[in-house]
């Protein structure tokens, strides 16, 4: 370690760092979380960011994205019906099928532990990935999102992945409701993640408690890197095209 002073600080280079989504809501080598009660339609804005990413366009028409590979690494529902899921998105699509967007459907994997992490650093290896999303976070970890040494191994291997320059989306859960809005501190799981995580987006059915909304809200209750605050957002799912529009 080497002191500086205030003038040799101020001297040195300044870094940028790229944004992959903006206004700052994911950098290169990033991490961001959406959370939300299940049916709220979390698995299918990823599905969307995800191909927003593939030609660089606006997600939400809102949001600009770079054009990169993402990877969907997926442990909640088999992969024929995955495939089902795609085959609808696609049907709607105005061009030809991206081929930068990779899948791996695998029930089994756990992430917090060296066999699932090497068995994704191989996907990673083998695809090249800028993006992973993690569908969802729960059914990826052997032990317990709710304790603490369970989530540092789960970080700590995400780490690895974040350090080569790779973005981490996560997919996840709140707390059991209450009556009490705590921000973040509603989202699933011990503190380290919210610490670890660079933004994190709560996402609600609209009327709160529907099972099947058709209306989202988009709240950003963190979002270290911003330099604008972040207002929230509403947007109408289309069940027959599965897409999203501003309501």
């Amino acid at each position: 370690m080497r002191t500086k002073s205030l003038k040799e600080l101020l001297a040195l280079p300044q870094r940028q760092v790229p944004y992959i989504l903006e206004p700052q809501l994911l950098g290169v080598g990033g991490s961001m979380v959406f959370y939300g009660m299940a049916g709220t339609l979390k698995s299918w804005l990823a599905v969307d960011l995800a191909f927003a990413f593939s030609t660089g366009s606006k997600w939400l028409d809102i949001y600009q994205t770079s054009k990169v590979t993402t990877l969907i690494v997926q442990g909640e529902v088999t992969e024929s019906d995955y495939q089902r899921r795609m085959v609808k998105y696609c049907a709607h699509l105005n061009g030809s099928v991206p081929d930068n967007i990779f899948f791996d459907n695998d029930l089994e994997l756990k992430l917090d532990g060296f066999v699932g992490l090497n068995v994704m650093l191989q996907d990673i290896a083998e695809r090249k990935p800028d993006v992973v999303i993690l569908d969802c976070m729960y059914q990826l970890m052997a032990g317990s999102v709710s304790a603490e040494l369970d989530l540092k191994k789960l970080v700590n291997n995400l780490d690895k992945v974040k350090n080569a320059g790779i973005s981490i989306v996560l997919i996840h859960h709140p707390r059991k409701e209450g009556d009490d809005d705590r921000g973040y501190d509603e989202m699933l799981g011990h503190s380290v993640l919210r610490n670890w995580l660079d933004t994190i987006v709560r996402v609600r059915g609209l009327p709160e408690g529907a099972s099947q909304p058709t209306v989202v809200e988009l709240e950003f209750q963190k979002v270290k890197n911003a330099e604008q605050e972040m207002q929230n957002i509403r947007v109408r799912f289309d069940r027959e095209t599965v897409r999203f529009n501003l309501r």
